[in-house]
């Protein structure tokens, strides 16, 4: 594929929001120990990224400058960042000048960690586990950058679910997390019913599971067809028009 062609493909990928597939491994510090080689142009840019962060931040190149980037040598390049860092990510546009003066633009995606206080697993724990503070200690860990590890102010212990299991040593991350349900599926629940000024209450069968706000449907115990209803709080439901 030509190389005009290569860089617009990349260029489209980058503002739709796609990455690479290099980009796809899971946070943590894992990532690190697969970072590629550099080379010195690569070396170049990863140093300016480096610069926009703590020098106890680690910054992994996610993909590399083609060779074939300039027809002869690359003379400067210059980086800009493409947006803040999402996730533990940063994308950047390169700007490559070559010595015969033309001119490249292409994005390059890094991987972005810094030391940051986090909640870490003090032993295994199942996917759907109550969060409670017993079972997590808070140290100093590096972390992906941009709010990916759960900080201290957004610990919410008790009304939390792990939406993954996670080992020992695991850091716990903002996307670890879902609400409790306050509805869940095949329970009983109590469900309202306005109906020209009067209000009606019964019991019915929850099919699907659901935080307070959520819609899911039930059944009457009866049977019949089953209702769309918006969860109210614990075992109690609305029915929707």
């Amino acid at each position: 594929m030509p190389l005009s062609r290569t860089l617009l493909t990349i260029a489209v990928l980058a503002l739709v929001g796609l990455q690479p597939a290099a980009s796809s491994a899971a946070p943590g510090m894992d990532a690190f120990a697969s970072c590629p080689e550099e080379s010195g142009q690569m070396r170049h840019v990863t140093a300016q990224v480096r610069e926009m962060f703590s020098e106890a931040s680690r910054i992994c190149a996610l993909n590399a400058i083609p060779a074939d980037a300039c027809d002869g040598a690359v003379a400067a390049i210059d980086v800009q960042p493409l947006g803040a860092v999402a996730q533990g990510r940063l994308a950047v546009a390169a700007g490559l000048r070559c010595d015969d003066g033309s001119q490249r633009r292409l994005p390059l995606w890094f991987r972005v960690e810094a030391p940051q206080r986090t909640a870490v697993a003090l032993h295994a724990l199942r996917s759907g586990a109550l969060v409670v503070p017993e079972d997590f200690e808070w140290t100093e860990r590096m972390a992906p950058v941009s709010g990916a590890a759960l900080s201290p102010d957004g610990w919410n212990a008790g009304s939390r679910r792990l939406a993954r299991p996670l080992r020992a040593g695991d850091v716990l991350l903002a996307a670890d997390l879902r609400a409790v349900s306050a509805v869940e599926s095949g329970t009983t629940v109590q469900a309202a019913l306005a109906q020209g000024g009067v209000r009606m209450r019964f019991d019915a069968v929850a099919m699907g599971d659901g935080a307070s706000g959520d819609r899911i449907r039930v059944k009457s115990r009866r049977g019949g067809r089953s209702l769309p209803a918006r969860v109210t709080g614990n075992n109690t439901v609305e029915l929707l028009p």
